[in-house]
């Protein structure tokens, strides 16, 4: 097994699994209007980590993608998104001097030399290198994604949901 790379083995410790970061396909389950019957599993894990951390906190890249997706969305819907996202707190990759912007290049460079090579989409790439900076679990519904953050940085701290 290839090692992981450097900035996902030093200071690994100090990661607090007590805090978390959600990936934008958690968020759109937990604020789907038929939540609760739809994906009660994830609404639980969500309420949760919400009574845990005392707050929700999401990736300024989830941000933009939820964003993204209500630009054709009825206004009322709109709104319900914004007001939610207003209580969440938002991390960006803007910390200790950009550390972010390199974590996202070292687990696509880690992705890339694994045979055969591993991709990632360009929002998770960037909402795993946000979690990693900021020493957070990132929960998320999506096996594949999970899967393969696991092989390319076995480290990161990924917990996987089910969305039924």
């Amino acid at each position: 097994m290839t090692r992981p790379p450097r900035f996902m083995r030093r200071g690994w410790q100090r990661f607090d699994r007590t805090m978390h970061i959600c990936d934008t396909n958690v968020v759109s389950y937990y604020v789907d209007a038929n939540a609760r019957t739809r994906f009660p599993g994830v609404c639980q894990v969500v309420d949760d980590i919400r009574a845990k951390d005392g707050v929700l906190t999401v990736a300024a890249v989830s941000v933009y993608e939820l964003r993204r997706g209500l630009i054709s969305q009825p206004r009322a819907l709109q709104i319900q998104l914004e007001k939610f996202i207003h209580s969440c707190d938002v991390l960006g990759l803007d910390v200790n001097n950009f550390a972010g912007r390199d974590a996202a290049a070292r687990l696509w460079g880690y992705g890339r030399i694994r045979k055969p090579a591993i991709t990632l989409q360009e929002g998770d790439l960037l909402i795993a290198a946000t979690a990693a900076v900021h020493r957070r679990q990132l929960v998320t519904a999506d096996a594949k994604l999970a899967d393969n953050l696991l092989q390319i940085a076995p480290l990161l701290d990924v917990r996987l949901l089910s969305a039924a």
